[in-house]
């Protein structure tokens, strides 16, 4: 834009002209819109969705860690109850109890975050050895930072600061009195310290539940993109673009000669089994002949291809009706062209396409209609699409492209093939280059990488998250136990079974493993809404998936519970009578 112009007035002036020339040529430009960004507006389309979508999931698990670290606080505090109180009685000021607790969190804060670099930097390194190379966009790097040192720093005091703050000012002002003549280990603490660490685990669940939910979508998408069913057959096929020099080239007979001599000694080379050349031309409006053009052009919107003879055999698309291209179909030839079955479904809903004659929509009147003489099965560039394109089929010589992608099928390696194309095309031109060789999985490999690697990440978070929930769990039952030793010790007594003790300790995890999961399981739909909104092939979750999620939650719960209760069986009641 020029100097002193708004990105809103540029935006705003485009969608005007774009009006004007809908209203104008709707034949050809209806329906069509003019929009304006910025380079990083461009380059960044779905991208910021993604890693912002990345950053909520470490938001969670660092919520999950604020939550295990403040209940541990409130458990350390509850421990340290007639300490403090014996201070307080000595005279220690307040704010002293409060910043040497402060300061004793904030050493731990930061030697965890130098430790979370650290182990950050292996993480990415491991996480970027995975990636297809040459795939990632060039302006999407990893790495650490002076930025993410700084950001992991900050998390890190912020996170000491709100864990710490909450139990140090409450355990700077003790009762007194109640804490210097109640016994250690007969101890009670408030109610509402214990309210405040179930309501942290309850948290930590609901929090892990999520991360799993997302995690799982995730994977199960990846998993459906690998086997998702393309319209070809991917397997043991060799690409690679040939893009005729400009200037050379630049006139459409020599580049018809060029191309034409290519693909002749492709076809002949020894392990070939079919060779074909491909270009895939912009979007285009078609006419057809007998009706009226449509005034938005939304039914004849297609995909215009330019192919080889032989290109469907290659690829092992079927031909479900009329015939592929033929060696008649040169230049000069009557025009013809193959239609993809989406396109005939929309245009030619209740007849044949057979026969019937089009052409791009605003082009010059004088030029000959196209007829149809075959419909072939629906394609996908993209496994990431959600819906099919309506394929317009050229054949060349009739239409010359200005590059050709070149596939070539081989009964074995496809990359064992490589230095015999380039001998081929540098045998007609020896300036020629070869770019863009690799085999039609490593295409559909750097197609999906984003959700290969958004699973990944999500897993990793997911693990993580279910380790500290669970830890959580672990701690506030165990703690739970501990307080209620003497009571333990009493009912076993009073002639309590190792199963009435079992019980006992585990209902106390399983009603906030409960709690957690009736919070995780309602915000779960919500996070499969987000994901299903991002181009990464997320479908909505399903209850069979979230009541597998919740089993396995409830396995982690119970078998952190059970360790305290293992615990509880081995108290001793005489001991523990005695001991209050």
């Amino acid at each position: 834009v020029a100097a002193g112009v708004t990105m809103g007035s540029a935006r705003a002036e485009l969608d005007a002209i774009g009006r004007r020339l809908a209203a104008q040529y709707p034949a050809t430009d209806g329906g069509w819109r003019l929009r304006a960004s910025t380079m990083d507006e461009w380059r960044n389309d779905g991208a910021g969705t993604f890693f912002l979508t990345l950053l909520g999931a470490v938001g969670f698990v660092l919520l999950i860690a604020c939550a295990n670290l403040a209940t541990l606080l409130l458990a350390r505090v509850t421990g340290r109850r007639k300490e403090l109180a014996l201070r307080s009685a000595l005279g220690a000021p307040r704010a002293r109890l409060v910043r040497q607790m402060v300061t004793e969190t904030m050493v731990l804060a930061l030697v965890a975050g130098a430790l979370g670099l650290a182990l950050s930097y292996l993480g990415v390194r491991v996480a970027v050895a995975g990636l297809p190379a040459g795939e990632v966009p060039y302006w999407i790097t990893f790495g650490l930072d002076a930025r993410v040192f700084s950001f992991a720093i900050a998390a890190a005091i912020v996170t000491g600061l709100v864990c710490s703050v909450g139990p140090a000012l409450q355990a700077s002002a003790p009762d007194i009195q109640g804490a210097l003549n109640v016994g250690g280990r007969g101890a009670t603490e408030a109610p509402r310290a214990s309210r405040m660490r179930a309501v942290f685990v309850v948290a930590e669940i609901a929090l892990a539940l999520l991360l799993f939910t997302g995690a799982g979508l995730m994977i199960r998408a990846f998993l459906s993109l690998q086997h998702a069913d393309m319209g070809f057959d991917t397997s043991h096929l060799l690409t690679a673009s040939i893009e005729p020099k400009e200037g050379a080239y630049d006139d459409p007979a020599r580049r018809r000669v060029l191309l034409a001599e290519m693909m002749e000694r492709v076809e002949r080379l020894p392990g070939v089994q079919a060779a074909a050349g491909s270009e895939v031309g912009p979007g285009a409006r078609v006419e057809v002949e007998g009706r009226p053009a449509a005034g938005d052009g939304s039914a004849a919107s297609v995909t215009r291809w330019t192919v080889t003879r032989g290109y469907f055999r290659a690829m092992r698309i079927p031909v479900v009706a009329g015939r592929d291209f033929a060696p008649d179909d040169r230049a000069g030839a009557p025009a013809v062209a193959i239609v993809n079955a989406e396109m005939a479904r929309r245009l030619w809903t209740n007849e044949s396409a057979l026969g019937k004659r089009l052409r791009v929509a605003g082009t010059d009147a004088a030029r000959p209609w196209v007829t149809v003489i075959g419909v072939v099965g629906n394609t996908r560039r993209n496994p990431l699409d959600p819906e099919l394109e309506a394929l317009l089929y050229m054949p060349f010589p009739q239409q010359v492209p200005r590059t050709l992608d070149i596939a070539l099928r081989t009964p074995g390696d496809p990359l064992a093939l490589v230095r015999a194309l380039e001998s081929a095309v540098h045998a007609v031109d020896a300036d020629q280059p070869v770019v863009r060789v690799r085999t039609m999985e490593q295409r559909l490999a750097a197609w999906t990488w984003p959700v290969r690697f958004f699973a990944t990440c999500l897993a990793a978070f997911a693990a993580f998250a279910l380790f500290l929930a669970a830890l959580g769990i672990y701690g506030v039952v165990a703690y739970a136990t501990r307080q209620r030793t003497r009571e333990i010790g009493l009912r076993v007594a009073l002639g309590a079974t190792h199963r009435d003790v079992v019980g006992l300790v585990l209902s106390h995890g399983a009603r906030l493993t409960a709690a957690g999961l009736a919070i995780g399981v309602a915000g779960a739909y919500a996070v499969a809404r987000l994901l299903a909104s991002l181009p990464l092939g997320v479908r909505d979750t399903s209850p069979l998936m979230l009541l597998a999620l919740a089993a396995l939650f409830g396995g982690v719960a119970l078998f952190a519970s059970y360790l305290p209760a293992r615990h509880a069986l081995r108290i001793d009641p005489m001991v523990a009578l005695r001991n209050e």
